[in-house]
């Protein structure tokens, strides 16, 4: 069973929500700091030689898993890092603890962008993922807003 391993917050619990119960085919491995869950997921990632998965939330959360983005890019460790966003109606806001999520992890990451619409969410995942596993593997980071991520799960 694959697993995504994590240090979530508010924007991020339709992710978490939509693994409640165990019973999909994804298990949610839940840390108690970014730095932490990076390690486990490189780590994960190196001894199964195929791609890791990584839940972290908002500025903050990314910035504390920078230096785990930074190991896997080194080791050429195929991850997909997701980051909780606020909603995209705040974003010109300069919300507290939002921020330039794609901006923060592109000079580190082999590539990064936020998902748009709740349509293309799983165009997006699916496309981060065969990115993170095209050699030169690397991390890849997608910002998930929530009202994105809350809509694609059909949450209100």
């Amino acid at each position: 069973m694959p697993l995504l391993f994590g240090n979530p917050g508010s924007t991020e619990l339709p992710v978490v929500d939509a693994l409640e119960g165990g019973g999909g085919p994804v298990r949610y491995v839940l840390g108690l700091h970014e730095t932490a869950v990076m390690g486990m997921a490189d780590g994960y990632g190196q001894a199964r030689r195929g791609l890791a998965a990584v839940n972290v939330h908002v500025q903050p959360g990314l910035a504390n898993a920078l230096s785990g983005v930074v190991n896997a890019a080194r080791a050429r460790v195929p991850m997909l890092v997701t980051v909780g966003q606020q909603v995209t109606w705040m974003r010109d806001e300069d919300p507290f603890l939002g921020g330039d999520l794609v901006g923060l992890a592109l000079p580190v990451a082999k590539a990064a962008w936020e998902v748009e619409r709740p349509g293309d969410m799983g165009r997006e995942v699916a496309r981060a993922c065969a990115l993170a596993r095209t050699p030169p593997c690397g991390p890849v980071v997608l910002s998930l807003p929530l009202d994105v991520q809350a809509a694609e799960s059909g949450a209100p």
